[in-house]
C-alpha cells in the first residue's frame, strides 16, 4: 500500500507540473526548438509546444510532453479518478483544442430545436488549460463545426470549416449541407465569416495549411444526392482546389498544382515519379521516384512510414525507415518523435537518427 501511494503521489505531482509547464508556455508564444505556433488541429495532429494535445478513448484531453516523454489528464485534481464528466474537468473539450496566451479553446456543436424547426449552434470556449474556469467567447447560430475537420492556426488566427446543415422536420438530416470559411483571432477573439466554401450533397473541404500569406484548401459537392453504398459515386465528385489571400481577403482558385501537403514554408506536390517541395522564396527541391500522398514533415525530411521512406530535403536523397509501424511526428531536443495510435489513445516514444533513418534507397 505504502508503494501505491508513493506512486500515485508522483503521479499527481508530475500532473500538476505538466499542466504548470502548458499553462505557462502556450501553443501562442515562441519557444525554441518545434513551438508550433502555426499548426493543423485535427483529430489526428495537434502538436503544440513541444508536445501534443489529443483525446484518448474515454473522451478526456491530454498533453504528452516531448521533453519527457510523459502524459497527463488536463485535470488539476490530485485525486481525481478522471472517470467522468461530472467531476474531471478533462472532458468535453475534444473539439479542436487550442492553447493560446495561457488559455485553452475548444468548440462545441450541438442540435437545437427551436419552434419546430431543428438546427445546429456552435459556441468557443475559452478555459484554463487545466479545462476549468470555462466561459463562452462567442457563438455561431445555425452551423456546425464537426470535431473531424481540418483546422489551421496562423499567426494567431484559426481558420476552419463550418456548416450549415439542412434537416427535415423529423430532425434527420438531408445530407445538404453549405459550407463555409471562418476565422477566429485568439488576440481579439473575433469571428468571421470569410467566405462560402461550397453547398450541396455530400459536401466537404479539406484545409491543407498556409503557404506566402495565403490558405490552401479542396472542396467537393454534388448537386443530387448520393447513394452511400454506392462508393463510386463518392469517387466521381469533382474536388476544387482554392486558395485564400489573407491580407488582400481574396478566395479564389488556386493557380498552384495539386498539393500534396502544406506546412513550415514549403508547398509540396507531386510531378510524375518525384516529389516537388517549393519554399517560400520559391526554391524548388526535386526528390526522384517519391510521390507518395501520405507524407508527413519533420526536420526537414519528409517521411512515409506507410512506404517505410524517408527524404532528406538537404540532399534531396531517399533512405529506408527501421520504424515503419510507427509514424514520425516531432523533433525535439535531437530526438525524433514517434506516434503509435491505439485502442487505449496514442503512445509515443523518442529515437535517434540512427534507430529510425536506415540506408539511402537505391
Amino acid at each position: 500500500m505504502k508503494r501505491k501511494a508513493k506512486w500515485k503521489k508522483a503521479a499527481q505531482e508530475f500532473t500538476a507540473i505538466l499542466l504548470t509547464a502548458v499553462l505557462l508556455t502556450g501553443c501562442g508564444d515562441k519557444k525554441t526548438d518545434s513551438n508550433h505556433s502555426d499548426h493543423i488541429v485535427s483529430n489526428f495532429t495537434n502538436l503544440c509546444n513541444n508536445g501534443e494535445l489529443y483525446t484518448d478513448s474515454a473522451d478526456r484531453l491530454n498533453f504528452c510532453d516531448f521533453e519527457t516523454m510523459q502524459s497527463a489528464v488536463l485535470c488539476p485534481n490530485p485525486n481525481c479518478t478522471h472517470s467522468g464528466s461530472d467531476t474531471c474537468s478533462a472532458f468535453g473539450m475534444n473539439n479542436h483544442p487550442v492553447i493560446y496566451n495561457g488559455s485553452l479553446y475548444f468548440f462545441e456543436s450541438e442540435i437545437v430545436q427551436e419552434d419546430n424547426v431543428f438546427k445546429y449552434h456552435s459556441k468557443i470556449y475559452k478555459a484554463n488549460t487545466d479545462g476549468t474556469n470555462r466561459s463562452v467567447v462567442n457563438e455561431i447560430d445555425d452551423l456546425n463545426i464537426p470535431e473531424y475537420v481540418r483546422m489551421m492556426v496562423y499567426n494567431d488566427i484559426a481558420y476552419f470549416p463550418a456548416e450549415k446543415v439542412e434537416f427535415d422536420e423529423y430532425g434527420n438530416t438531408t445530407g445538404y449541407t453549405t459550407n463555409y470559411l471562418y476565422s477566429y483571432d485568439f488576440s481579439s477573439e473575433k469571428l468571421t465569416n470569410i467566405t462560402e466554401i461550397c453547398r450541396g450533397y455530400s459536401g466537404g473541404s479539406w484545409i491543407y495549411g498556409a503557404y506566402n500569406g495565403k490558405i490552401y484548401l479542396s472542396y467537393s459537392s454534388s448537386e443530387e444526392q448520393l447513394d452511400y453504398t454506392d462508393l463510386s459515386a463518392f469517387e466521381n465528385l469533382e474536388t476544387h482546389y482554392m486558395s485564400y489571400n489573407i491580407s488582400e481577403n481574396i478566395y479564389e482558385t488556386s493557380d498552384l498544382p495539386v498539393p500534396t501537403l502544406v506546412q513550415d514554408g514549403y508547398y509540396f506536390y507531386v510531378d510524375g515519379n518525384s516529389m516537388v517541395a517549393v519554399s517560400e522564396d520559391k526554391k524548388e527541391t526535386v526528390i526522384s521516384n517519391f510521390n507518395y500522398n501520405e507524407i508527413a514533415l519533420v526536420d526537414n525530411k519528409l517521411f512515409s512510414a506507410w512506404n517505410g521512406v524517408v527524404a532528406d530535403l538537404g540532399n534531396g536523397k531517399v533512405y529506408q525507415l527501421k520504424e515503419t509501424e510507427w509514424e514520425t511526428v516531432d523533433f525535439v531536443n535531437n530526438k525524433y518523435i514517434l506516434e503509435k495510435t491505439e485502442d487505449s489513445g496514442k503512445s509515443y516514444k523518442a529515437v535517434d537518427s540512427k534507430e529510425l533513418i536506415g540506408d539511402e534507397q537505391k
